[in-house]
């Protein structure tokens, strides 16, 4: 029994060596193709392997150039990975701004002051180009956080919220505001088909407490002052201005795919299209920081 099992075995790997072109593995029988066999390459004039897919679109514009600056608003990345890069993403407010990933700036000693505000956009918290407003004044009616409004000699609005449009219109503030932002960085921001009026600036809000472009529902809501800043988004039905937070696909199907911008802005994509001084915010050629 043994001898008639050797013998079958014996029979069957003879017919397997056979099958696969000899024990040499390069006999005339191969595969020509067959690694190792030292066959000629793959047929270079075999269609596509999808002949009905079309190639790519030779017209198709070439991306808008982008030179990378040094902070993460300007870098020509998407530095939190949330699809937006620099001025497209909500959380940049302009090209000194290095935090992309919240409504901070990432400037050292940018807007600390809880209680009064200044220009949100000039990348310091000093005087100068800035405009100064009661922070209670961005508040509705009974709506200031009580520790800023019992501050000092109390919050009147009568006495605190006077005519700042001497202030502002003397210096660059408005024109460093993106569409969408009054001064004092109460923002139209919108995330989905929803958009808010919110403030901003991390200093006023309690420790624990995130306002982001994540968690809106945590910002603290706000009155735009209209005499700094302040170009309008989302106004009205037909409204082509994009808001921080929004692109093109989001406007209305009156624009037709494309978006404007406010008064005499340049419109853009990325900032080497608004040249030295100007920053690409929201689609629109803003002023830059120094």
């Amino acid at each position: 029994m043994l001898r008639r099992t050797t013998l079958v075995l014996g029979f069957a790997l003879s017919l397997l060596a056979t099958a696969c072109g000899g024990s040499g593995g390069g006999g005339s029988n191969g595969d020509p193709d067959a690694a190792g066999s030292g066959g000629p390459d793959a047929d270079p004039n075999a269609p596509d392997a999808d002949p009905t897919r079309p190639d790519a679109d030779p017209n198709a514009p070439d991306a808008a150039p982008c030179t990378p600056g040094t902070t993460q608003c300007s870098n020509c990345l998407d530095d939190d990975s949330d699809g937006t890069i620099d001025g497209a993403d909500a959380e940049c407010a302009g090209s000194l701004d290095n935090d992309e990933g919240t409504f901070a700036t990432g400037i050292m000693g940018d807007n600390r002051d809880p209680y009064a505000q200044d220009c949100f956009f000039d990348g310091n918290s000093g005087a100068g180009q800035d405009c100064a407003w009661h922070t209670c004044c961005l508040f509705p009616d009974g709506a200031c956080p009580p520790h800023i409004a019992n501050h000092g000699n109390g919050f009147d609005r009568a006495r605190d919220c006077g005519d700042q449009s001497g202030a502002c219109l003397g210096g660059a503030c408005a024109e460093l505001a993106p569409p969408g932002c009054d001064c004092f960085g109460c923002c139209t921001v919108c995330k989905d088909t929803t958009c808010k009026d919110v403030l901003i600036n991390p200093i006023l809000y309690p420790s624990g407490t995130t306002c982001d472009y994540e968690n809106l529902n945590n910002c603290y809501e706000c009155i735009k002052n209209t005499q700094c800043g302040a170009d309008e988004c989302n106004d009205n039905p037909d409204d082509c201005v994009l808001c921080p937070g929004q692109d093109e696909a989001d406007l209305p199907s009156t624009c037709s795919g494309a978006h404007v911008c406010p008064g005499d802005l340049v419109e853009c994509d990325t900032n080497d299209q608004c040249g030295d001084g100007y920053y690409c915010s929201s689609g629109c050629c803003i002023l830059s920081i120094d």
